[in-house]
């Protein structure tokens, strides 16, 4: 009877002491059934073993680890729970059949490569809270059409969309304040992009060979590489798309060559504030027809709108300080310049 009793209680003892590490999160991962997810005890999810096309990850995760699923060619479909607030680098890269990704509300950061070559990837629903796309994070997703940006993400870094062969619309949220180098370079069909105010600056190369019609660039914006816009490339496709362009106020000089050989660009907005226009930035651009300067410009630099051979007449509302040699040379169709009073240096525009 004795003997029973104890072994009774050994057992009792036993059962209680996998309670507790139970609790404590101290069993191992391979605790799954199907021993397809492997999960730490800060519940990132470290590997996916398995070969499934759809899979619905584990509600008790909370990060997606470094290459958890690199690779999987066979998966199709990804549901990620509620709960998850990250998902780290080369998480998804290289799952080449992937189709669609169905985000959590808690999603905050989108580490690098993360989605890389996701090549079956056509549209993405990002969630509201998601403040991060880590750099080359969706680059050479090939099939992805579209994306809007939540008004929650600060910052597209680098390269986050590059090579995206079929994207064609992008529409950016209201919070984001960086464009990183490359975003959306290599975007050979993107024709549309929608900018919202608050942006304060756009690295290099941004949208490098991407056949963008119109860009209405934020007043909010301060800082802009000349390359952002203009590779001086005679292969990139912005400069022989482009028809219209707003400048943005933060920004009060039109940088030196930055529309230089834009062949189609047409329509030329320069608000108020806007105080000088760089030598040769509209050097070259054959299709402008009108210009209306804003009141609050005082100098025109070298060359500025040489070669602007369809320019046929020149709006100015206040004198112009400083007009520098040239900057109207080979403007063959001017016929009208609105002269304001007391605008001196005009033998320096001709038109020869």
């Amino acid at each position: 009877m004795k003997n029973k009793t104890e072994k009774r209680s050994l057992l009792t003892h036993v059962f209680l002491l996998v309670l507790i590490l139970a609790a404590l999160g101290c069993l191992s991962a391979s605790a799954y059934a199907d021993s397809t997810f492997t999960v730490d005890a800060n519940g990132v999810l470290t590997q996916y073993k398995g070969s499934d096309e759809e899979v619905v990850i584990p509600s008790d995760v909370k990060v997606i680890g470094t290459s958890a699923f690199a690779g999987r060619q066979t998966l199709r479909r990804v549901v990620i729970p509620e709960g998850v607030t990250e998902i780290r680098s080369n998480a998804f890269a290289n799952c080449k059949g992937m189709e669609e990704v169905v985000f959590p509300s808690t999603l905050r950061t989108i580490g690098n490569q993360a989605f890389q070559n996701a090549d079956r990837l056509v549209t993405l629903s990002l969630p509201e809270r998601l403040d991060t796309i880590g750099e080359y994070a969706f680059s050479d997703c090939d099939n992805l059409e579209t994306i809007v940006i939540p008004d929650s993400v600060v910052t597209i870094d680098k390269y986050a969309f590059n090579s995206c062969k079929k994207l064609r619309i992008a529409t950016l949220g209201s919070g984001l304040r960086k464009i990183g180098n490359a975003a959306f370079s290599g975007c050979a069909d993107l024709e549309e992009i929608t900018f919202c105010e608050g942006l304060t600056e756009i690295g290099n190369n941004a949208f490098f060979n991407c056949p963008i019609r119109e860009l209405i660039l934020p007043d909010s914006l301060t800082k802009m590489d000349v390359s952002a816009i203009n590779s001086n490339s005679s292969t990139d496709k912005l400069r022989s798309s482009l028809r219209k362009v707003h400048w943005p106020v933060g920004m009060p000089t039109v940088t030196k060559s930055q529309f230089s050989g834009f062949k189609v660009l047409e329509e030329v907005d320069l608000p108020r504030g806007v105080r000088a226009i760089d030598a040769s930035a509209f050097l070259n651009c054959p299709m402008i027809r009108n210009l209306v300067l804003p009141a609050t410009l005082t100098e025109i630099g070298f060359q500025a709108f040489r070669g602007c051979t369809a320019l046929e007449s020149v709006s100015m509302a206040n004198p112009i300080d400083t007009i520098v040699a040239e900057a109207f040379s080979g403007c063959t169709s001017l016929k009208a310049i609105s002269w304001p009073s007391g605008l001196q240096h005009i033998e320096q525009i001709g038109r020869a």
